[in-house]
């Protein structure tokens, strides 16, 4: 009588399970981490000695330089602690700017070049400028376009 082979099912079942673990698909997050450093015309760094809480703006465009609003794709504001001139956000958390759109954020990238806009509140009545330049966003961002790769059916490519 010959008997089974165990040791090797067993060996392939044991294997099998990292490897399926590995299939399982997350979500892909739908924000953008960013830190920012903010002085004042003097190069005075906000919220020193007292962090400050101000509302910023951010903005995704098309252009470098064009603030049309058909190169404006994105825009949420935040109210922001800045301490010591610096912040940290994650830009998706934001409420909508009256009069401007803010699709979902992983619609923007699609393989075009891409802005990051920041304007901060200077805590005046008057209108706020948008920091200059305007930020490239590359690489990281663009990982939002992989979540196509999760509706490949059985690995179909």
């Amino acid at each position: 009588m010959k008997r089974p082979h165990l040791l090797p099912a067993l060996a392939a079942l044991v294997l099998g399970l990292p490897l399926a673990a590995l299939a399982q698909v997350s979500a892909v997050p739908t924000q953008l981490s960013y830190q920012g450093r903010v002085t004042d015309a003097g190069g005075a760094a906000l919220g020193n000695p007292t962090p400050v809480n101000r509302v910023v703006t951010f903005r995704i465009w098309n252009h470098a330089t064009d603030a049309t609003a058909g190169n404006r794709l994105y825009s949420e504001q935040q109210t922001v602690t800045i301490a010591n001139g610096d912040f940290s956000v994650l830009i998706g958390n934001g409420t909508v700017v009256a009069g401007e759109a803010k699709p979902a954020l992983d619609t923007v990238f699609n393989g075009a070049v891409r802005f990051l806009g920041v304007t901060v509140d200077d805590g005046t009545a008057t209108a706020d400028p948008e920091i200059s330049p305007r930020q490239q966003i590359v690489t990281d961002a663009y990982a939002f376009r992989a979540k196509v790769a999760e509706s490949v059916v059985g690995s179909a490519i």
